[in-house]
């Protein structure tokens, strides 16, 4: 009886270790040994020893790669839930992180460090005073040349307000430079 159940386990393992070699692993050079006690019976006990290799312990980390600013100058519709944003923020510090929030947005969307908020943006924002920011905001980004050659960055994306009616449906949309 515990032969059989030693050939079974036995069985499965050598079948997971084929389907693991089968696959591509990055660390080939690194093993990982597991410890299985089978069984077991009064005094006797069987264990089994194998080693897996190409798998370990701690996952690898890929190398995060950073997003370059394109050199295109685009400009595109957003809408952005502020009310997601500002969960457990304090009353007094909605605004204020609003604004922050904007701009991390926008570091993230259009790949600029330099990222100017409009004044009817900013206007808009604090409409309903320091706590009770808007729950969402359609904005239109745009990505521009920068004109200051003592400037470190080439690009720089304005934020302004797009005022509607509904966020109802709305998308992400890329606007003519000449319908601006």
């Amino acid at each position: 009886r515990v032969q059989a159940f030693y050939w079974l386990i036995q069985f499965f393992i050598c079948l997971h270790l084929q389907r693991a070699q089968t696959r591509n692993n990055q660390n080939i050079n690194k093993t990982k040994t597991i410890f299985l006690k089978i069984s077991s019976v009064g005094s006797e006990e069987l264990f089994f020893f194998f080693h897996r290799k190409g798998e370990t312990d701690t996952m690898v980390k890929k190398p995060a790669t950073k997003k370059k600013p394109l050199n295109e100058v685009v400009t595109r519709d957003y809408t952005i839930h502020m009310h997601k944003r500002l969960h457990k923020v304090g009353f007094k510090k909605r605004a204020p992180r609003a604004i922050k929030v904007v701009r991390a947005f926008v570091k993230k969307q259009m790949g600029t460090e330099d990222v100017r908020i409009d004044t009817r943006l900013n206007k808009h924002i604090w409409s309903k005073g320091i706590k009770s920011v808007p729950f969402r905001i359609r904005v239109r980004l745009s990505r521009r040349r920068n004109d200051d050659e003592d400037s470190p960055h080439k690009l720089f994306t304005l934020v302004t307000w797009v005022p509607v009616s509904t966020f109802k449906e709305l998308q992400t949309e890329n606007v003519d430079a000449s319908t601006e």
